[in-house]
C-alpha cells in the first residue's frame, strides 16, 4: 500500500521557512524578525495600519494583526503550508506570533510527523506535561488556550506546538519571553485600572444617558406643544 506519510512530512520540511534551514535561530520564523516594527510587518504582508487592532492602550500599546495567506497578493513562497499568522506587538514591537497550519497541507500527518520535521531545522524539542499556550492575546476576554505537545526554545525564544481542538488543525506560538512578560504584565495593569475605574465610568454612563434622555424629552416637548390640541 502506498505510504503516504514520508511525503507528507517531506513536504512540511520543504515548507518550513527557509530562513531557519541555516540553523537554530528563534529571533525569526519565515523572515518575520521577533522586535519588528508594526510598519516593517505590515509591509512584508502587504496590509494597512487600518488593518492593526488595539487591545491595550495604557499603560502599554499592545497591537494585532491577523495576515491570512488566501489574501490577495500574498507571495505562494512566503504562505507555503501556512493558513495564517497572528501577530502581537508591545510598544511597536513583535513579540508574539501565533501560526495556524493550513489543514489541507497537513492532511494524514501526526504530531510526531509535525515534531519531527520541525525538530529537524530547531534541534531537541521538550514534551511538556500538562502546559498550555494561550493563543488570545486580549487578557480582559475569554482565552482560547492549546495543550502544547511540543517545545523548542531558548534562552529568549520559545516555539510551541500545538494541535487545536477545535478541528484539529497545527499551530505553533512563537514568542519573545521577554516581550511576552512584558506584555503580561501591562495588560494586567491595564485591566486593574478597568476595574478601578468601572464605578466612575458607570456613573458617567449613567449620567450621559439620563441627560440625553431629558433632552430628547425636551426636544419632544417643545414640537408637541405648539401643534398640540385638546
Amino acid at each position: 500500500m502506498f505510504n503516504f506519510r514520508p511525503i507528507a512530512v517531506a513536504f512540511l520540511l520543504i515548507l518550513i521557512p527557509g530562513s531557519l534551514c541555516s540553523g537554530q535561530d528563534f529571533s525569526t520564523y519565515r523572515g518575520f524578525q521577533l522586535g519588528s516594527t508594526v510598519e516593517s510587518v505590515l509591509k512584508t504582508v502587504g496590509m494597512a495600519r487600518s488593518d492593526v487592532r488595539v487591545v491595550n492602550v495604557r499603560p502599554a500599546l499592545i497591537e494585532e494583526l491577523e495576515w491570512n495567506t488566501s489574501r490577495s497578493g500574498t507571495r505562494s513562497e512566503m504562505a507555503g503550508s501556512l493558513r495564517g499568522i497572528r501577530f502581537t506587538f508591545y510598544s511597536d514591537e513583535l513579540f508574539k506570533m501565533v501560526v495556524t497550519y493550513d489543514p489541507r497541507e497537513t492532511e494524514g500527518l501526526t504530531t510526531a510527523d509535525v515534531s519531527e520535521a520541525i525538530s529537524a531545522q530547531y534541534g531537541t524539542m521538550t514534551v511538556p506535561e500538562n502546559v498550555t499556550v494561550v493563543i488570545s492575546a486580549d487578557s480582559s476576554t475569554f482565552q482560547d488556550s492549546q495543550q502544547v505537545t511540543a517545545l523548542w526554545q531558548d534562552p529568549r525564544y520559545s516555539y510551541s506546538l500545538y494541535r487545536s481542538t477545535y478541528g484539529g488543525a497545527f499551530g505553533m506560538v512563537v514568542i519573545s519571553k521577554e516581550g511576552a512578560a512584558k506584555a503580561s504584565v501591562a495588560q494586567k495593569e491595564s485591566l486593574r485600572l478597568d476595574q478601578l475605574e468601572a464605578p466612575q465610568k458607570e456613573l458617567a454612563r449613567v449620567k450621559k444617558e439620563e441627560a440625553e434622555r431629558k433632552a430628547a424629552q425636551e426636544t419632544a416637548r417643545a414640537a408637541n406643544k405648539v401643534k398640540f390640541r385638546p
